[in-house]
């Protein structure tokens, strides 16, 4: 301080004298030497009276912290509009810093006076006194107030930055842990890449962490891989290492690090960008990924190939030797990627899913077929890889097809020879080892070596001692175990067999290996009409027929339905005994169910007709009408009608006719209702014409078949009627349109049989006189009934 400043005895004037003597009697009395000070006024004069009054009173009262605060305020103020680093006051300044450090040795824990004197260095751009001081107060002041302190400190390091700033979070997230995220942001904003990696990675390497920021593990390895590429030269190496241990804990972004990665390298090292590149491409597991990868490795070459042409065009030199040589290189690798993109695009298929055997066909389908060696290579690959167990359906074909390319060049020991590994395979389908089985036979075929295919076949279908108690869906068992009981296996084997029978002995081999299916019991319907057949074409036709009599047994319905078909043909086409076709007829009607019985009523009845019994045919048709079903009914009827109109029975084919428009919706046999009043109008039978058109448009629910039928009732009016039969026809569609409402509503076509008509006009029965006819209809109204009789 100045002189002028300077605290001694003459700053007490005779109007202090009240107080001074106070105090010589109670030289401690805080309240009062703080009264006294306060009777000071601000001006510069009277402030430096003040410190003196407060200096003394500190003498007294050395930790009065009250006091301290009164005094350290004045002296500081004194200092106010002053440069405490360059000028005459500087030393002012550092003497107030000195007071400052004697007030906090009475006064250590005083928050207070701390953040005073923190102020004061402040004013002062004391940056290492500051950091002195936050450090010393950590040391002195109890852990419950580091919380304070800790703040000024973080306020401290954001002002500074740098490596200090990095120092103190550095200390901070060793008192509170929890404040990752924190300290990570500001190692980012303060450059500090190693702390920063650090801490990333122990919040990678942390499962338990949870953002309080609702940011991703990836946000925050983002943010520090920007910090990385921002400094390429300073930390070359470490971002490398930094992406590479990225693509391990991030595999979903594997496509846009190994793109970073490889633009590190392009502007110092373009032969390691490309390297880089085939790498990725070499491990990318999805289409999405080698998309971002190949456009980007494919750019990256066009780039430098564009740059690569603009230096060879200039004057001839080593440079230009040298690019031109990289040019060719380059333009070679755009090239073959290029090329090269269908397997590559194979690859990330097939390593997502090792054991779609689809996709490895597909592969295989790449490699053109004068590249053997390229084809092989991937059939063994292809084998090699797939676990059987575990493998989508189709791998027989990878093994026939990776056979069959020895095969077209004839070497056929080593297409055996793969055959026979493929056999040993556990399949995880028993329908695979058959394709196999069957595709080795076949190859011996088109080889014409029937023997050998046959030899094939004798061992695929060799039947162990315990066949018994095996089951073909017994998924414990091996396929190469449960293979014997395989019926396609069986049926190639058989149709082999059939095609080499040339004497008896062929024949009963044949029919051996049939009975063993039988044995078996995996014979099918399909496999028991073609031993039929065999035995047929051989002229063993009673065998066959043996053959069809034990399917018919063994079988049930449905199956059993197209034994009984094609044994009855053959029957039949044998021209048997009658008693023989009836007894096989009536044991097949015997247990079939309803709707079947159309098919063997039709040719039982057809037989019986052909062979002169006409009742006989009949009546088979009419006793079949109540047992099948109501869609089966009306081809029934046609073909009785068909049969008495061949017999020229009048009274027959009208009970026919009866039974169809009762029987049948009349919706689905209109036309055989058109036909009935047809043949009645040819019989001159008009009272019967006009019931009939009476009746079915009471029945009828739809306007166009009711206009239809009134405009055919019409025309057979004006030809065959008179005036009044006109007039009851007109008065007959009023009573239908009022009934039915047909003026205003539409109807819509129903599928309705000739049951009583609750809404509409009741109608006479059909046989009934000319009178009745004509009498407005009132007969039995509960009942409609139609009799022709006559």
């Amino acid at each position: 301080m100045t002189t002028r400043h300077t605290l001694d005895s003459h700053l007490i004037l005779p109007t202090d004298l009240p107080f001074e003597h106070q105090l010589q009697a109670t030289p401690t009395d805080e309240s009062l030497w703080i009264q006294y000070a306060n009777t000071k006024d601000t001006t510069s004069s009277t402030q430096l009276e003040k410190c003196y009054i407060l200096r003394r009173a500190l003498s007294k009262i050395p930790h009065s912290e009250k006091i301290w605060m009164a005094y350290l305020e004045e002296r500081v103020g004194l200092l106010r509009g002053l440069n405490p680093i360059v000028g005459e006051h500087r030393d002012d300044f550092g003497k107030v810093k000195e007071e400052f450090e004697l007030c906090l040795s009475y006064l250590r824990e005083s928050l207070d006076i701390w953040e005073a004197y923190l102020s004061f260095l402040e004013r002062m751009g004391d940056f290492q006194s500051r950091r002195a001081v936050l450090n010393q107060m950590l040391k002195i002041l109890p852990l419950e107030k580091h919380e304070f302190v800790w703040r000024k400190l973080l306020e401290f390091a954001d002002e500074v930055k740098g490596k200090i700033a990095t120092s103190i979070y550095s200390r901070y997230l060793i008192y509170k842990p929890f404040e990752l995220e924190l300290v990570l942001e500001k190692f980012i904003e303060f450059d500090a890449v190693p702390q920063a990696l650090k801490l990333l990675e122990q919040i990678l390497n942390d499962d338990t962490f949870v953002s309080q920021q609702d940011k991703t593990p990836w946000d925050y390895f983002s943010e520090c891989l920007d910090l990385l590429t921002q400094s390429p030269t300073e930390y070359f190496g470490l971002t490398d290492t930094f992406i590479r241990q990225g693509l391990i804990k991030f595999p979903t972004q594997y496509a846009e690090l190994f793109v970073t990665l490889a633009q590190h390298y392009r502007e110092v090292d373009f032969q390691k960008t490309k390297s880089i590149y085939q790498e990725a491409l070499s491990h990318v597991k999805s289409l999405q990924q080698f998309t971002i990868i190949f456009e980007s490795f494919t750019n990256a070459l066009e780039s430098e190939i564009n740059k690569l042409m603009n230096i060879t065009q200039g004057t001839p030199s080593d440079s230009t030797n040298s690019a031109s040589t990289q040019l060719d290189i380059n333009l070679q690798i755009l090239e073959t990627l290029l090329d090269q993109q269908p397997y590559l695009i194979s690859d990330i298929k097939l390593r997502a899913s090792p054991n779609d055997v689809s996709l490895w066909l597909d592969r295989i389908t790449l490699v053109p077929d004068t590249q053997i060696e390229l084809k092989l290579q991937t059939y063994v690959k292809a084998i090699t890889t797939i676990k059987p167990e575990h493998s989508t359906p189709g791998l027989s074909q990878i093994w026939l097809g990776y056979s069959r390319v020895y095969e077209d060049y004839d070497d056929l020991q080593t297409a055996r020879e793969i055959l026979d590994r493929a056999v040993k395979v556990s399949y995880n389908n028993i329908d695979e080892l058959v394709e196999v089985w069957l595709g080795w036979s076949s190859m011996e075929l088109r080889r014409d070596d029937l023997e050998t295919a046959l030899r094939v076949m004798e061992v695929a279908t060799r039947i162990p001692e315990d066949f018994k108690t095996i089951k073909i869906d017994d998924l414990k068992l091996s396929v190469q175990k449960r293979l014997f009981k395989s019926v396609k296996l069986w049926s190639f084997y058989l149709d082999l067999k059939e095609s080499l029978v040339e004497d008896d002995t062929g024949v009963k081999e044949t029919c051996a290996l049939y009975e063993k299916l039988f044995e078996l019991r995996i014979i099918t319907p399909l496999i028991l009409i073609n031993y039929a057949s065999f035995l047929s074409d051989q002229d063993r036709y009673e065998q066959s027929f043996r053959i069809y009599e034990r399917g018919v047994k063994l079988f049930t319905y449905p199956v059993v339905f197209e034994i009984w078909n094609v044994y009855l043909v053959k029957l039949l086409s044998r021209d048997p005994s009658l008693e023989r076709v009836r007894e096989v007829f009536d044991r097949a009607l015997e247990g079939s169910p309803g709707e079947f019985l159309k098919v063997y009523v039709t040719m039982y009845s057809d037989y019986e007709f052909k062979h002169g019994s006409f009742d006989k045919s009949i009546k088979i048709l009419k006793t079949s009408i109540d047992k099948i079903p109501n869609e089966d009914k009306l081809e029934i009827f046609i073909n009785i009608l068909t049969k008495y109109q061949q017999h020229d029975q009048l009274n027959q084919i009208r009970e026919t006719y009866q039974d169809i428009v009762t029987i049948i919706p009349l919706t689905k046999c209109l036309t055989y209702l058109k036909d009935f009043i047809h043949f009645e109008t040819e019989l001159k039978e008009y009272t019967r014409v006009r019931e009939l058109y009476q009746y079915a448009l009471s029945q009828l629910r739809s306007r166009p078949l009711i206009d239809d039928l009134f405009n055919s009732w019409s025309d057979f009016e004006v030809s065959v009627g008179d005036k009044s039969s006109y007039k009851q026809m007109l008065k007959f569609k009023r009573q239908i349109e009022e009934s039915f409402e047909l003026k205003d509503v539409d109807y819509q076509e129903q599928d309705i049989g000739f049951v009583k008509s609750s809404d509409g006009p009741k109608v006479s029965s059909i046989n009934a006189s000319e009178d009745k006819s004509s009498s407005s209809g009132a007969v039995n109204p509960d009942v409609i009934d139609i009799d022709l009789d006559i």
